[in-house]
């Protein structure tokens, strides 16, 4: 995307206060409830501004368009979700005896719980503003977590992944539930399909 599609997508200010915090919530929560019971057609940054309860004016100072919004609220999304599964890994080799592949495995899966058709319909929006790229920042940082804990993981024997390899082993597993996740599959959460995620991320790790 050029600058000029970026500027149309960005939010105008960043809230440095607790109430500018509390503003950005509450647009926040006021998309999602719209996209919950309504979709997209029923979004724009007027009905957002009235379920926010919060004047177009201010909604407009934070947002210039819905599509800053939901690029904003994905962003958040895919943070937070670094963080959750970068957790699960630290949490469960932390723990001794912890199965640290299938509990990554979960972690992930998991990401998908909440709210899945909300998360669906911010997620396509981000696609089609020409933002795609930016679902690989948290995909290179668990690799890079995965690649520098590598003994951990998968045991002091295995051979060192090279940062490609680390890459199209997360980026494999992330494309597998994602494409799950999109089809609306009932697999997403059956103990066959973490099964079969476990199997081949220690296949792969162990070639």
């Amino acid at each position: 995307m050029d600058a000029k599609g970026q500027a149309t997508v960005s939010a105008r200010k960043n809230p440095r206060q607790a109430r500018s915090e509390r503003t950005l919530e509450l647009i926040f929560e006021a998309t999602t409830r719209i996209i919950e019971r309504g979709g997209l057609a029923q979004l724009t940054t007027n009905a957002v501004a009235k379920k926010a309860g919060v004047s177009i004016g201010s909604l407009y100072e934070y947002f210039p368009n819905k599509e800053a919004i939901l690029v904003a609220m994905m962003r958040r999304i895919l943070a937070e979700d670094e963080l959750i599964v970068r957790r699960a890994i630290e949490s469960a080799l932390a723990e001794p005896g912890a199965d640290v592949v299938r509990e990554t495995v979960r972690a992930f899966i998991g990401l998908y719980d909440n709210k899945p058709e909300v998360r669906r319909a911010i997620m396509r929006i981000h696609i089609m503003v020409g933002l795609a790229a930016e679902h690989t920042i948290p995909v290179r940082a668990i690799s890079e977590l995965i690649e520098a804990r590598r003994a951990e993981i998968f045991g002091a024997q295995t051979a060192p992944l090279s940062p490609i390899r680390a890459f199209v082993l997360v980026r494999a597993v992330v494309g597998v539930v994602r494409s799950v996740y999109n089809d609306g599959s009932p697999l997403l959460h059956t103990q066959e399909f973490e099964d079969e995620l476990v199997t081949l991320i220690e296949s792969y790790a162990a070639a």
